[in-house]
């Protein structure tokens, strides 16, 4: 279907999911509703596939207070 809209670049089901569960990450949606959303039981496999994605999020918080003590 990618291939007939000409849509690029192709994204598998996979990526889809993984797109939309980092979109919801950085868009502050709480990990215990995303896990949910999901499919998952907990958040550790969040943590364990957007570990990366965390951790960016924790840098750009870590500024966001230190602006708010300045």
């Amino acid at each position: 279907m990618l291939k007939i809209l000409k849509i690029t670049p192709l994204l598998s089901t996979k990526g889809a999911r993984h797109t939309y569960g980092s979109v919801l990450l950085h868009r502050g949606i709480d990990m215990g509703v995303i896990a949910k959303l999901l499919g998952h039981k907990d958040i550790s496999m969040l943590i364990e596939v957007y570990g990366h994605t965390l951790q960016e999020r924790v840098e750009e918080e870590y500024q966001e207070v230190r602006n708010i003590l300045k």
